[in-house]
């Protein structure tokens, strides 16, 4: 018999309290990914929207378009390849697919879910403008 790294062999006994608390372990892997997912795609699309929104600096100077369009794209293919890898982990760790706290696919398309209803459903006027309904002028304080 070869000799093996843990006093255990492969695999602690039942009684072991290694193996006590591994649900809770993977419950907290499997939070931590759906989150990674659900960040590193709604990061990477923010990304790529205020890219596109600079996409005139371009045209400028090539230090204000490396700063404000190419590293930015560059940043957002990482970021949604990230979240693309995870999510095919997610649908690939099951022999079926399933909406539930157990396989991270419940936070990552209820946070889809909430973007699709406010685009679609309450009209949000950042959706349909795409402008801020931020002040276009900061206000000035006028010192006396």
């Amino acid at each position: 018999m070869a000799a093996s790294l843990t006093p255990y062999g492969s695999d602690p006994p039942a009684a072991s309290p290694l193996r006590k608390n591994r649900g809770a372990v993977d419950g907290i892997a499997i939070a931590a990914s759906s989150t990674a997912a659900t960040t590193s795609i709604g990061i990477g699309l923010g990304v790529t929207a205020g890219a596109a929104r600079f996409r005139g600096a371009l045209r400028e100077s090539w230090t204000e378009a490396l700063r404000a369009v190419v590293i930015p794209v560059l940043s957002a293919v990482a970021l949604l390849g990230l979240g693309g890898y995870l999510c095919w982990t997610f649908y690939t760790s099951a022999d079926h697919f399933e909406i539930s706290p157990d396989n991270g696919w419940l936070m990552l398309l209820t946070g889809v879910g909430a973007a699709a209803w406010a685009k679609w459903v309450r009209k949000s006027p950042y959706f349909t403008t795409g402008r801020s309904l931020a002040a276009t002028e900061p206000a000035v304080i006028e010192m006396a």
